[in-house]
């Protein structure tokens, strides 16, 4: 064979792969799996609705299990395993369906949370699709409060999928479902595999589930359809692992109290501008259910940076006291009553660092975490003066 067979063959042998490499990009280029805010996915956080939606959550689970049986099995197995954990664990009743929920989204046997996890992501448009698509209302009910109620601080936690992922134009993204992480990097690692995606994650909102799963060592930690990511960094490989590192951004839900007929733009959590709440003064008095107090009692947490991004629990360790200041979870805090009677504005001094509240009548009772969002939807007039800033709050 002559010098120029041999020059054709190995052009031949080089250029064939590149060839197949770039076709290839071409092809499935039109199909990559972005990373957006997953505008269709069902986020309820069910902010102010939460002791009507247990009213109904019993039996709206009845009815969904005779109607799937992957959730009727997975359901059954995850009783029998809250069984075994109750001699281990202080648990109260009426934890028992949030647990069962945690536990039964935990079940590899009976792959039900892809099922779940799809139909979180997809639903839903419109209420409307929710009230006649979405068949898991009780289940997403149970398994969101159930990770409220266990959401930890801040910490950096892993995400391993087989799949590549981009980052789109906006730079920021929600995962849409409950995405399971872990905070061991290799566990991770072990789903990405080397051409897959790994996430480093920054989550606040997070619910470190490990006690309750069927795989303890895996060191789970499940993050909410409804927390926002800024993309910090991208690294991609044409052939390996892509690396994101996402850092918390905000809170967003399109969704609230769906079942009992809500729907929002966007409802935020934790610290917002003043302003940033579009709904009506109805409605939030009616998603709250304030309407039968004759007197609400605020306690205004304001944080003393560096101010934790996820104040939620922290409240349970608080008393209710004027000017109190505490040394709590490594964070300082001030706390300040605040107080107003229906039909009687009452100015409150109420610095920007006001994240949240909690609100009840004077007996104590029917207490709810409130919002920064929601108060600034309270109010009826905002003013500057020479002693800060003042919100003026009036009850009809």
């Amino acid at each position: 064979m002559d010098l120029k067979w041999k020059i054709i063959i190995i052009i031949i042998f080089i250029a064939f792969p590149i060839i197949a490499l770039v076709t290839y990009e071409v092809k499935v280029g039109f199909r990559k799996n972005y990373m957006s805010l997953e505008t269709n996915a069902f986020d309820d956080q069910y902010k102010g609705c939460e002791t009507e939606m247990m009213k109904n959550a019993e039996y709206l689970l009845a009815k969904e299990r005779e109607k799937d049986t992957d959730l009727n099995n997975v359901w059954k197995e995850a009783e029998k395993k809250w069984n075994t954990l109750l001699p281990r664990f202080t648990l109260r009743p009426i934890d028992k369906p949030f647990k069962i929920a945690i536990i039964a989204y935990t079940n590899l046997e009976i792959p039900f949370y892809k099922k779940f996890n799809n139909a979180v992501r997809t639903c839903c448009k419109s209420r409307n699709d929710y009230m006649e698509n979405f068949h898991f209302k009780a289940f997403h009910f149970y398994l969101t409060r159930a990770v409220q109620s266990l959401a930890a601080p801040c910490k950096t936690v892993y995400r391993g999928t087989a799949l590549k992922f981009y980052p789109d134009k906006t730079g920021k993204m929600r995962f849409g479902q409950f995405a399971s992480s872990s905070m061991d990097i290799n566990v991770a690692k072990n789903f990405s595999g080397d051409s897959g995606t790994l996430y480093n994650i920054t989550s606040c909102f997070g619910a470190s589930i490990q006690h309750l799963s069927y795989e303890e060592s895996q060191k789970e930690v499940l993050i909410p359809p409804y927390q926002v990511f800024s993309v910090s960094t991208f690294e991609s490989s044409f052939l390996g692992l892509h690396t994101v590192s996402l850092k918390y951004k905000d809170v967003c839900s399109n969704f609230n109290c769906a079942y009992l007929g809500g729907e929002l733009g966007c409802l935020r959590r934790g610290r917002s501008k003043l302003g940033s709440a579009e709904s009506s003064l109805e409605a939030i008095m009616s998603r709250l259910s304030l309407n039968n107090m004759d007197q609400i009692t605020g306690l205004c947490m304001l944080y003393v940076c560096p101010c934790p991004r996820d104040p939620h629990g922290l409240f349970k360790h608080i008393d209710h006291g004027k000017g109190m200041r505490k040394r709590m979870d490594g964070y300082d805090m001030t706390s300040e009553i605040i107080s107003w009677k229906r039909g009687e504005p009452r100015t409150v001094p109420a610095p920007t660092s006001c994240a949240s509240f909690m609100m009840g009548n004077r007996a104590g009772k029917d207490r709810q975490l409130l919002e920064a969002p929601y108060v600034w939807g309270l109010l009826s007039a905002v003013s500057k003066s020479n002693a800060g800033l003042e919100l003026n709050l009036s009850l009809p």
